[in-house]
């Protein structure tokens, strides 16, 4: 299967590269490529070439060291909702209800394919894992268990995101929620979303003034990086 993001990766290039950024690195590697050929340019008094090539490397340039310079920052958006959602196993039926709460369109599940990452002895009640799952499947999703020895081991991970994402039609598709799970896990999940370009979902919500969330105020939210 041929992935469109592997198609222009090795001139860094790509699915969400925007077409300016697109367009300064075909430039910088033009030029580049015309250098060994501005001397004789210039001696045969072919200065049109040498001025080409030499915008096509210096404007590139002058654009990296101004927008690498501004601050970026990480802002919390509405998110997307996805068919094929991968997540650390819900530790309680409250949870879930609540993810399934927020991934609905006009009253129906958006969740077609859901991938639930757990270690063999979470949850402990096993009666309340099976219930769970019961509960997922009886709102129609496809749920798949995916077993791991250590929930926050980053290499076995991503060994078992990348078996996720080589079986599914575009990771366009797909989302990791990172809701439940350890903090450690959560930590490596954005990571490995980032990565192999996949939204990271979480839930957001408002809080009373003893910090705690208020009930009704949760949002299915993505985080996006933005510039200042």
């Amino acid at each position: 299967m041929i992935f469109s993001n592997e198609i222009l990766a090795p001139i860094g290039i790509k699915r969400e590269t925007s077409p300016m950024s697109m367009l300064l690195q075909i430039m910088i590697i033009l030029g580049i490529g015309m250098i060994p050929a501005t001397v004789d340019k210039y001696s045969s008094g072919s200065y049109l070439f040498v001025f080409i090539s030499f915008i096509f490397v210096v404007v590139p340039m002058i654009v990296f060291f101004i927008v690498k310079n501004r601050e970026i920052i990480l802002r919390s958006i509405k998110a997307d909702m996805k068919p094929i959602i991968i997540m650390p196993m819900i530790s309680n039926i409250g949870l879930a209800k609540k993810i399934l709460s927020l991934y609905k369109v006009n009253d129906r599940i958006t969740i077609k394919k859901l991938f639930l990452l757990k270690t063999v002895n979470f949850p402990v009640d096993k009666k309340l894992g099976s219930q769970i799952i019961d509960l997922l499947k009886g709102y129609g999703l496809d749920v798949e268990i995916v077993t791991v020895k250590h929930i926050d081991n980053p290499k076995e991970l991503q060994m078992h995101i990348n078996k996720i994402v080589k079986n599914i039609n575009t990771i366009e598709n797909c989302a990791i929620n990172i809701s439940s799970g350890k903090a450690s896990t959560s930590v490596i999940l954005y990571e490995l979303a980032q990565r192999y370009d996949i939204e990271i979902h979480y839930i957001a919500s408002k809080y009373d003034k003893e910090n705690n969330p208020v009930d009704g105020t949760e949002q299915l939210t993505t985080l996006k990086n933005e510039y200042l």
